[in-house]
């Protein structure tokens, strides 16, 4: 979601127009490159949940896994706001003529061989370098990770990520849930 979809979220609730509740994984970062700055980033995000939330009306197992002393109500009946997860975009699309997921092998051309040169096993937009610290960092700020990918490569990239974090934060492995959007080819 982008700010500005959360903020109309918030609004809504705010004049009691909201009739469910909502749970956003604003877009962390679509390419490496939006990642150079990572402090900027996470508090970029960090400010946005602050905009956006009213803890109290967000139930307790919602963000039981944040860092902090989390209290609050088990359940809660009203309408509320909540910013869990932060997204991050690995790869592209598997589908011709795009064909940007990240993949292990390359795509078949159009002869049926498999092509070459630039782009041929697709995207991967973020690699682990970047996505495993940066990741981490938004675990530990209580943000679980929501990841696109399409590919092998890139599925192969997040878990290798989860594992990471959870492997630098004991707390992580029993507490954050992290997610893997779309996952269309998976390696064995």
């Amino acid at each position: 979601s982008s700010p500005e979809m959360l903020k109309a979220f918030a609004l809504l609730r705010k004049e009691n127009r909201l009739t469910a509740r909502a749970h956003f994984a604003p877009l962390a970062a679509y390419a490496a490159g939006e990642l150079k700055n990572p402090p900027k980033v996470y508090a970029e995000l960090v400010k946005l949940r602050r905009e956006t939330e009213v803890p109290r009306q967000i139930p307790l197992q919602v963000r039981s896994w944040r860092p902090g002393q989390q209290k609050g109500p088990r359940l809660i009946a009203e309408p509320a706001v909540s910013v869990d997860a932060a997204k991050f975009y690995l790869d592209g699309v598997l589908q011709y003529p795009d064909q940007s997921a990240a993949l292990f092998k390359p795509y078949l051309g159009t002869n049926g061989k498999p092509r070459t040169g630039a782009g041929a096993r697709g995207d991967l937009f973020i690699t682990d370098k970047v996505l495993d610290p940066v990741l981490l960092e938004f675990d530990r700020l209580g943000f679980q990770p929501h990841v696109h990918a399409i590919g092998d490569r890139a599925v192969h990239v997040a878990l290798n990520a989860f594992q990471y974090a959870q492997a630098h934060d004991r707390r992580l492995a029993r507490a954050s849930r992290p997610t893997i959007a779309h996952a269309e080819l998976v390696d064995q």
